[in-house]
């Protein structure tokens, strides 16, 4: 059985960290490394979720009022970064910039 994913696997994709409440529009977004400074690396999304109280509204993690996860998008831009990567190795750069301009996606390049 593998373990819960912690906070330091947002390290590898570079994904942001976000906290909504449930009950009021307070959100919080995080970058992976304030995230791991704040709640520490080895912290689960789970645990992490249990412990978080709003300071809105005083809404509690463990009652499921708030949430917590990684940003999606962030995964889908490392992704991208990654295939440009390999198209620059595999068919040089004028192609995989033909490819990256003409794909139809707005993730931004890093």
């Amino acid at each position: 059985m593998s373990s819960p994913p912690t906070l330091s696997s947002l390290l590898t994709y570079q994904q942001r960290l976000h906290i909504d409440c449930c009950r009021c529009p307070h959100k919080l977004e995080l970058t992976p490394e304030a995230a791991i400074a704040t709640f520490g690396a080895d912290m689960t999304f789970v645990r992490l979720r249990r412990i978080l109280r709003c300071t809105e509204c005083n809404a509690r993690g463990r009652d499921r009022e708030i949430s917590v996860y990684p940003d999606i998008n962030d995964y889908y831009a490392w992704c991208d970064r990654q295939k440009y990567a390999r198209e620059v190795e595999k068919y040089g750069q004028a192609e995989a910039d033909r490819w990256w301009n003409g794909r139809g996606a707005n993730l931004l390049r890093q």
